[in-house]
């Protein structure tokens, strides 16, 4: 029987049915109203998102149908912003229509030559279960979407162009990680501007619990190969396969590598990752006749 893990960064396609909860979050200040409707993850019908402003926490967010408890939290680090605290002038609204892509706050140095850092952590999570995150980043100007680093592991580089987006647009103004939480429970990252920038916008995530059995890592070997560890079975092929483009009618899926579970953990490489701009990665698990 054949069938597929995961879809992974860098950049990340989750299918729908691969998940049982949704939760949105809206980083927006009080002067912004609340947001109701679709994110780049589509859940119909389930319209609500967490507003995220002052306080930069939120404990036990109510999942997008407004009503089931997650028990789910997320905190924003109050440190690298203005004067190393939280100021107002750190949220802020572009000319975007959309609710979600117009609200963001925002990490900044003064200093294109300084990197400055902001840190967020999701607690409450299903120890050692993948998730899948969609990371919003739209700011006011050209190239003003963050660096994400999620569990150590950098993220696709949304580009935040143009500012006045009014749709989402992978690559564009959000990103997706497929990444598992620690054996607490826990999710933490950051985000910083990216070179010649002062400012790194976040305008808001989705969280979305994933159901798919093996737990499943992926890494970088800078300037070498991109690595994907899974917990593996004996019995079960299992092989890596990547995309450049996700609109083509068919997805053309390339082949990176193939190899058999072994009831233990299993590393899948890329070693050619760097031949296109992006790759969008899928594992795909076949089990033996």
């Amino acid at each position: 029987m054949k069938q597929f893990i995961v879809l992974l960064f860098l950049a990340l396609y989750a299918l729908n049915a691969s998940a049982t909860m949704v939760v949105n979050v809206n980083i927006a200040d009080g002067a912004q109203p609340d947001f109701s409707g679709q994110g780049a993850y589509a859940a119909p019908g389930n319209d609500y998102w967490t507003r995220l402003g002052w306080g930069l926490a939120q404990n036990n967010l109510l999942a997008s149908d407004g009503v089931t408890a997650s028990g789910i939290n997320i905190t924003l680090a109050r440190e690298a912003f203005n004067d190393q605290e939280l100021n107002p002038e750190n949220f802020v609204a572009n000319n975007s229509s959309h609710g979600v892509l117009r609200n963001y706050y925002y990490a900044r140095t003064g200093s294109a030559t300084i990197t400055d850092v902001a840190n967020f952590r999701i607690s409450g999570l299903v120890p050692n279960r993948n998730y899948t995150l969609y990371l919003y980043s739209q700011g006011q100007g050209d190239g003003q979407g963050a660096v994400f680093t999620v569990n150590g592991v950098s993220a696709p580089v949304p580009t935040g162009t143009p500012p006045d987006r009014d749709e989402y647009s992978l690559g564009d103004n959000y990103v997706v990680v497929q990444i598992a939480a620690d054996g607490d429970g826990i999710i933490q990252g950051h985000w910083t501007q990216q070179d010649g920038q002062t400012f790194a916008a976040f305008n808001g995530l989705q969280i979305i619990e994933s159901v798919m059995g093996a737990k499943l890592s992926m890494g970088i070997v800078p300037g070498e190969k991109v690595e994907v560890s899974l917990d593996s079975q004996a019995g079960v092929t299992y092989r890596l396969e990547y995309t450049t483009d996700l609109t083509a009618d068919p997805v053309d899926w390339n082949p990176a590598d193939e190899q058999d579970g072994t009831g233990s953990t299993l590393v899948l490489e890329d070693d050619s990752f760097l031949a296109d701009p992006m790759r969008i990665y899928r594992v795909e698990e076949e089990e033996e006749d």
